[in-house]
């Protein structure tokens, strides 16, 4: 499931897409409004999907930089990102200089996690239904990249 509700030209209603299998996982949710009296649907919609992704909007240097540091550190996924972190701790065994460097990289770090959860998405009511309601924990996708929020 998708949640496109700040993409532009969302639709008003969802949509399932059909696979050649039958309904696919993908649903797309193009709300502007989410009244009340919609809950208890897509409360079932979103306790029945079998995933849901999240759409953020556009990504920051910053959120991308926190991101790379979450998948560094917490998912232990090796990119061409991780190796500026891989070299930034080893450098910092034997070099303060290094240490420092890092120290404020870090910061930089907690500003893109800031960035992430001040982002409009999250002053949704629904936001909290998505996440307690589906089965697993929904992706985030922000720009170009793809997390759970968990990680950060």
């Amino acid at each position: 499931m998708v949640d496109s509700s700040n993409l532009p030209g969302a639709a008003a209603t969802p949509k399932i897409i059909l696979g050649a299998h039958g309904p696919s996982t993908l649903v797309l949710i193009g709300l502007r409004s989410y009244g009340g009296e919609q809950l208890p649907r897509y409360s079932k919609l979103y306790s029945g999907a079998a995933s849901v992704v999240v759409w953020l909007g556009p990504s920051t240097p910053d959120i991308e930089f926190a991101v790379s540091w979450a998948q560094s550190y917490a998912v232990k996924k090796f990119t061409a990102k991780s190796i500026f972190w891989l070299k930034l701790s080893t450098l910092g065994l034997f070099s303060e200089e290094a240490k420092i460097k890092r120290s404020l990289e870090l910061f930089r770090v907690h500003r893109g996690i800031l960035d992430i959860f001040c982002l409009p998405y999250w002053d949704r009511m629904w936001t909290f239904q998505k996440y307690v309601l589906a089965k697993e924990e929904p992706v985030c996708i922000c720009g170009e990249l793809e997390f759970r929020v968990t990680v950060l």
